[in-house]
């Protein structure tokens, strides 16, 4: 029996059996906290997944009477996709949790925390709710045990994320095959106005960890586990060159090769070419880069002002002359960004039909998504001052607009589509996720058609894409079913 029970998913492709495969990061490093002061935790991987049949099995196996919390991870459980009032499919495995503990043990707390605890504390009843980095709160939390709301403040909160690690027990089931997520340093020195992050605007060398941990930390996977596989999830990992200098000499000096995926900002790269090779010899196989758009105005309307021709062209550079293959390339775009058309939507389209010149491997469209301040502790420019920018905020999500030809969230979601389509005819989609590459590892071995990490990462978009129809529902039942095995014979 557990302390500490944790409930987590990556539902945002788990209702569709499409990289339910992938681990979160923030349940394991709260998890490493509550273990480091003495407290018995078990993170509940996959939950969504699980039938009524498992969760009742789940629950009478890790939950007791001297369990003091019952915990949902909420990170990934977008609520404009997967929590409108109707949606029974998760709510009734919540529920499920929730009523169990409800009757069988009244004096345990049931909590959520993560970026949509906001929305689902609206929906459930919770004891406390956690917004923003618990990992103090947390422990404050199950000390006293007092019901109430969590709210991350870096001022007041002294925990030292540059010394911390995520590290990972037998009960945690990770293998070699397992993608990790790796946290080098937390916040964005940006201010992209349609970003709302807890730590945006930090200054440059703020929250980044120690090398020799960060070190300590991969050794330890690797010598435990055979993981050497990251996602970084730092906000904009090339924001410092000097920083990028410090982690290559972390990672070249490991006695492993590391392979890992990150998102990069592309004017730095134009501004820092360095960065680039250092960014190779670290062991870079993938990144996302939030292009947003190919209209200028609009780059400088949101905060990124790189001229869209300077854009093309690095990422041409980037295929031809520096990573070549060995790189997998995924941008990002939103429509209905301020100033841009419908002219401009049709020269982003353009873009993407020439094959000379469109060189990378996938593209992610998606219309701007818009919430009102209310409903959120950390808001984006464009929602603290809409009417600045011409939106008027409604509900889910949606919006409308009087300045700009772009009227609405739907007319945004039609050209976001519209985008889509000519990347299917391209086979540029983004396959179910901006790191679909990183995800793929994990159900590599359980695949009709194996394939290796680096089998995989050779692999042309089409040809990914080919395997994950044929594999990757299969492969993914069987992790599935291994993971659950495991979890039941701990």
């Amino acid at each position: 029996m557990s302390d500490v029970v944790i409930f987590s998913d990556q539902t945002m492709y788990a209702q569709f059996k499409a990289n339910s495969a992938s681990r979160s990061h923030g349940v394991f490093r709260i998890a490493n906290e509550l273990r480091s002061h003495g407290y018995k935790c078990q993170v509940i991987d996959y939950f969504f997944s699980f039938t009524e049949e498992e969760i009742d099995q789940v629950c009478k196996k890790f939950i007791s009477k001297n369990t003091a919390i019952v915990a949902f991870s909420s990170t990934f459980w977008f609520k404009h996709t997967y929590f409108p009032n109707n949606n029974d499919f998760f709510k009734q495995k919540i529920s499920q949790v929730i009523d169990y503990v409800r009757t069988n043990y009244p004096n345990t707390k049931i909590i959520c925390g993560g970026t949509q605890s906001i929305n689902l504390s609206k929906m459930f009843n919770f004891d406390s709710v956690f917004h923003g980095y618990s990992d103090k709160s947390i422990i404050d939390y199950v000390k006293t045990i007092k019901d109430q709301i969590f709210i991350y403040d870096p001022k007041v909160d002294n925990f030292d994320f540059t010394k911390s690690q995520t590290l990972y027990r037998p009960e945690d089931l990770i293998d070699s095959d397992s993608t990790l997520v790796l946290e080098i340093a937390r916040g964005c020195i940006f201010k992209c106005k349609f970003c709302a992050f807890p730590l945006n605007g930090k200054k440059k060398f703020d929250f980044i960890k120690d090398p020799d941990i960060l070190r300590d930390e991969l050794i330890q996977n690797y010598d435990k586990w055979g993981v050497n596989t990251y996602i970084i999830s730092d906000d904009t990992f090339n924001d410092s060159t000097d920083k990028l200098r410090i982690i290559h000499k972390v990672f070249t000096q490991l006695p492993f090769k590391i392979r890992f995926t990150c998102y990069l900002r592309l004017d730095l790269l134009n501004a820092f070419p360095e960065q680039i090779s250092l960014l190779k010899e670290m062991g870079i196989a993938g990144t996302f880069c939030g292009l947003e758009t190919l209209n200028h105005k609009t780059a400088k309307a949101i905060g990124k002002g790189i001229v869209p021709d300077v854009s093309k062209s690095i990422l041409k550079d980037l295929k031809l002359k520096y990573w070549g293959n060995d790189v997998n390339i995924t941008l990002g775009i939103i429509t209905g960004l301020p100033y841009e058309t419908y002219q401009s939507i049709d020269q982003m389209i353009d873009w993407i039909n020439d094959v000379d010149n469109c060189l990378v491997d996938s593209i992610r469209p998606i219309q701007l998504l818009l919430y009102k301040p209310e409903e959120n502790i950390w808001t984006s420019e464009f929602e603290r001052n809409a009417k600045d920018y011409g939106y008027t905020i409604l509900e889910n999500g949606h919006w409308s607009n009087n300045l700009f030809e772009i009227k609405s969230s739907i007319e945004a979601e039609r050209l976001a589509i519209k985008v889509r389509d000519a990347l299917v005819k391209r086979d540029l989609e983004a396959i179910n996720s901006n790191f679909n590459v990183f995800y793929l590892n994990n159900i590599g071995k359980y695949s009709n058609v194996p394939k290796t990490f680096d089998e995989i990462i050779k692999m042309s978009n089409k040809e990914r894409k080919n395997w994950i129809i044929e594999n990757n529902g299969p492969a993914t039942e069987k992790l599935l079913h291994n993971y659950k095995n495991n979890l039941l014979n701990l």
